[in-house]
């Protein structure tokens, strides 16, 4: 995250995954014969939404949502126990990967533990009850972090999880509405525990905030807290279109201006003081899925170009500057679809599994598809022209390219050690470009994408519509 981060890390690929959805048992435990099949994708970290205990009081649907923590220093007894945690974490460390858990620093379950021992936490609405500032999210209450009491607190939290069970890094729902200064000492806090520890949010409020705009963990005021990452909801909302307006498309699914958009996504978000403060993303637990979007703003396509629209989506995101993460099952085009009327469900926290079970069937179903992530991030880790270290270094090695048509955007990455030739093409027709003379490996196409060559072209380069062309040279 950091500019002095490893580069093992730089060049990380993080897997979202909810313990509950992700098996038929929802547990810890069940979780550990499936480790060995995420990290055969290639993937180093695996990041879990929340794993405390979910509050009874104002709970939604059956089951409740995560977001509405009860304690933050114990786990959902349906998941299992602390020690069956504790050798999850172990799993994941012994095949070589890291573990990064979901902390909700803004709200509680009305009934948290934290009610109970420190009222003087909360926020308090001028009728004197505790409450929050966003709309309906009446299962929760905001924590107050004027009280410098409560910020110690969440740090010693951190601290705990970090020394006595070896999490690897924290991300931080609504981040925007902590503040900088602790975030910061926070990071400092951790940083003695584990040099290399991972944090990142969501740099935004999702509401209102008492907090000044100067003061918030947002992406605006990224360069004051180095070291700790953010996502972009920028090169989200370039690939596939907004993220609440389905008529509002991205570059692959039919918005063929956003091309001057989908540069600067790609080559860092201006915000970001390091690329490694990027967190990249085309889908994740909010709102619709990545293949839904596509079944929702594209209802008119085939299958068949929904899966090129998505791979084009993946070659963007496993491409672009900055760490990329994505939600489990999206390698496998995952849906999630309502049994009453079946449409898409866009946010399904309280949904019954029915909804919100992975469907391990699509990943045979969808096979080409979860290889061309699998290769996409072969393809990132074997080339460091990917993760470069410095906003000055991307704007020194990358070099887009002129006079391309609507919804085409090409480029180099000129290193030290080679140049790379990324293009992406968003329109339905087959575009040639012409290269530098020399020999150029292939190593990702409409078909495929990995690490090894697929065959080698000079001169030119021809890409098929709404698909995307990657090749190096050892000039």
């Amino acid at each position: 995250m950091a500019i002095n981060t490893d580069n093992a890390l730089r060049r990380s690929v993080i897997y979202e995954v909810y313990v509950r959805s992700h098996t038929p048992e929802g547990t810890f435990k069940a979780i550990e014969p499936d480790l060995d099949r995420i990290a055969a994708l290639g993937v180093d970290i695996v990041w879990f939404m929340p794993i405390h205990p979910i509050g009874e009081l104002n709970k939604k649907g059956s089951l409740g949502c995560p977001y509405a923590n009860r304690d933050y220093r114990t786990v959902n007894p349906e998941y299992g126990t602390l020690e069956d945690f504790l050798h999850l974490v172990e799993e994941i460390h012994k095949r070589g990967m890291k573990c990064i858990i979901d902390v909700v620093y803004n709200p509680t379950s009305p009934d948290s533990t934290l009610v109970a021992e420190h009222p003087d936490y909360f926020y308090y609405k001028p009728d004197g009850c505790r409450g929050n500032k966003v709309g309906d999210w009446t299962d929760v209450v905001d924590l107050n972090y004027e009280n410098r009491a409560l910020w110690q607190y969440q740090i010693d939290s951190l601290c705990y999880w970090a020394s006595e069970y070896h999490i690897d890094g924290f991300r931080f729902d609504l981040m925007g509405v902590l503040d900088i200064e602790t975030l910061n000492e926070a990071r400092k806090a951790l940083l003695k525990i584990n040099p290399d520890i991972i944090m990142y949010g969501e740099g935004w409020t999702g509401g209102e905030s008492t907090l000044p705009e100067s003061e918030r963990g947002m992406k605006i005021n990224a360069p004051r807290t180095p070291g700790i990452g953010m996502f972009s909801d920028d090169i989200r909302d370039a690939v596939k279109g907004h993220v609440f307006y389905m008529d509002e498309l991205g570059f692959v699914n039919g918005a063929a201006d956003r091309g001057e958009e989908l540069k600067q996504a790609v080559t860092c978000a201006k915000w970001a003081k390091s690329p490694m403060q990027s967190i990249n993303y085309l889908s994740c637990h909010d709102n619709y899925t990545l293949w839904d979007r596509f079944i929702i703003s594209n209802s008119h396509e085939s299958e068949e170009m929904r899966i090129r629209m998505n791979k084009l989506a993946a070659a963007i995101l496993f491409t672009a500057q900055g760490i990329p993460f994505f939600l489990h099952g999206e390698e496998f085009a995952r849906t999630k679809i309502s049994e009453a009327d079946g449409a898409p469900v866009e946010n399904s926290y309280c949904s019954p599994l029915s909804v919100n079970a992975i469907d391990y069937d699509r990943a045979e179903q969808f096979s080409e598809l979860k290889a061309y992530y699998k290769g996409l991030i072969a393809l990132r880790m074997a080339h460091k022209a990917f993760y470069l270290d410095t906003i000055d270094e991307i704007k020194k090695s990358v070099h887009f390219m002129d006079d391309m048509p609507d919804g085409v955007v090409a480029y180099t990455i000129d290193t030290d050690a080679e140049k790379v030739f990324v293009a992406y093409n968003a329109g339905k027709n087959k575009i040639t470009i012409k290269l530098a003379d020399a020999l150029w490996e292939v190593l990702a196409d409409e078909a495929s994408a990995g690490d090894k060559a697929l065959y080698t072209i000079k001169d030119q380069a021809v890409i098929p519509g709404v698909s995307c062309l990657v090749a190096v040279c050892k000039c």
